[in-house]
């Protein structure tokens, strides 16, 4: 079972990511979410959902979310989608990201991740499995 979050409230959240109501969810929602499902997918499949999630970012958000990512890290920008989804990738499963999800764009980063690893896994049904 994913925490707290399996069931109805990744399920809602699910929905507001697919609604585009990024607006809607809270910075530690997100943050839970992400790293509980995303941490739960291997790393390839992971790299692959959050390009995917980047991917549906417009430019001047990526170059936002890649300047966050870099005061988060304390390392250089990340370059591209796939720098970006990198460093996603790399802090799914680690706790301790609410500061992160402070920023909006990266809260909408985290959540979209976690949506789309959620439907990887096979919906909130398949998390909520044990």
């Amino acid at each position: 079972m994913v925490g707290g979050l399996a069931g109805g409230g990744l399920g809602e959240m699910l929905k507001k990511v697919e609604a585009g109501q990024h607006d809607q969810i809270g910075g530690e929602e997100a943050a839970s979410a992400f790293s509980q499902v995303a941490g739960k997918l291997p790393q390839g499949e992971l790299q692959q959902v959050a390009q995917n999630a980047v991917s549906k970012m417009s430019p001047s958000q990526q170059q936002e979310l890649s300047r966050t990512l870099a005061q988060h890290t304390g390392a250089q920008p990340p370059q591209g989608q796939d720098g970006i989804a990198g460093v996603l990738a790399q802090l799914a499963g680690r706790g301790n990201l609410g500061a992160l999800a402070q920023s909006p764009v990266a809260k909408m980063a985290m959540a979209s991740v976690a949506a789309f690893a959620m439907k990887k896994l096979g919906g909130s049904q398949g998390v909520a499995k044990p």
